[in-house]
């Protein structure tokens, strides 16, 4: 009995020590589990910072980029707004330093993409709300002033003087009127004749570009050994010298090929001519015929700065803020 009862003991304790071990291993494997989650957790965290960390790293990149090499349009929001800001607050500066005519150019596009401007350039201005602003326009003024189509032929503009609306009608520069050219020039004036009979009928005929090619080309060619390369490369006034006679050349061919391209002789028969008084006239045969500014011959320059100075005060008068991205049409 005796040895019963210490048994029965002895398994009892047994049984509260094994109860005891159950409660602390349960014990233990709770805090494992907590920890387990923390260390979860934990990770999570990490991960998501790192997350953050690297999108971060790469917006940042990207914004770095983009301020040292800005997107197109935000290259274009920001050249806007320094013309927008050199036209109204350094007028002074641009007649002075540049030439005028891609700031021309600037102004009647800007003109032509306001509702006010528009009307200007439309002629619908029935309340003449710009009258004072009208800018007349002398025949000696008109005879400086260089205009051109916006479209171009294989690069090359068509350029004319705006009151004889040809570029046929323009004068040699001064180095084509050498004595070593005279042959040529007097094969260029009887094809300029050739032509004037031909677009009587408001046709080019092809054969007629065919002609003016060879007559232009052989012209180019004696350009070309009277002005070798070596001699080109001697000094910047000779290269310009050259630039200038290659260039009127260029434009002539030019005129010819859009003329048959377009089935349209304005371009040579003074159809493009302007016949007005006033600068509002002026923008308004330019807005319809599709021209624009082209620089000014030597001596010339004082008439784009009175141009200049006029259609100014038109824009400011248009557009008395600031332009902003909603104005040039960009949104970031």
């Amino acid at each position: 009995m005796g040895s019963w009862i210490s048994a029965q003991a002895q398994y009892q304790a047994a049984a509260g020590d094994y109860l005891e071990s159950v409660a602390v291993a349960r014990l233990f494997h709770a805090e494992a589990t907590l920890k387990e989650l923390e260390a979860g957790e934990k990770a999570l965290e990490i991960n998501r910072k790192w997350l953050e960390y690297h999108f971060e790293k790469k917006l940042l990149n990207r914004e770095y980029r983009r301020k040292l090499d800005p997107t197109h349009l935000e290259r274009e929001v920001k050249r806007e707004r320094v013309a927008d800001s050199q036209v109204r607050n350094a007028p002074s500066r641009l007649i002075e330093e540049t030439d005028l005519t891609g700031k021309l150019n600037w102004l009647h596009l800007r003109l032509a993409v306001s509702p006010v401007g528009r009307k200007i350039l439309n002629g619908t201005d029935q309340d003449n709300t710009f009258k004072d602003l009208d800018l007349p326009l002398s025949l000696d003024e008109l005879s400086g002033l260089n205009l051109c189509l916006i479209e171009r032929v294989n690069g090359q503009e068509n350029v004319f003087r705006a009151d004889r609306g040809s570029a046929l009608a323009s004068q040699f520069p001064l180095v084509l009127r050498h004595d070593t050219f005279h042959g040529d020039r007097v094969k260029f004036q009887e094809l300029k004749m050739t032509i004037a009979d031909d677009v009587k009928d408001g046709y080019l005929d092809y054969s007629t570009l065919e002609h003016a090619e060879k007559v232009i080309g052989q012209f180019m060619r004696s350009l070309d050994r009277e002005y070798p390369s070596d001699r080109r490369d001697s000094h910047p006034s000779v290269f310009f010298e050259y630039k200038e006679g290659l260039d009127y050349l260029k434009v002539q061919r030019a005129a010819i090929r859009m003329a048959i391209e377009s089935d349209d002789v304005d371009g040579l028969d003074g159809g493009l001519a302007f016949h007005g008084e006033t600068l509002f006239q002026l923008l308004n045969h330019m807005s319809k015929r599709g021209l624009r500014f082209a620089p000014a011959s030597p001596g010339n320059k004082h008439v784009y700065t009175n141009m200049f100075l006029a259609m100014r005060d038109v824009y400011l008068r248009c557009n008395p803020n600031p332009v902003d991205d909603v104005e040039i049409g960009f949104q970031r």
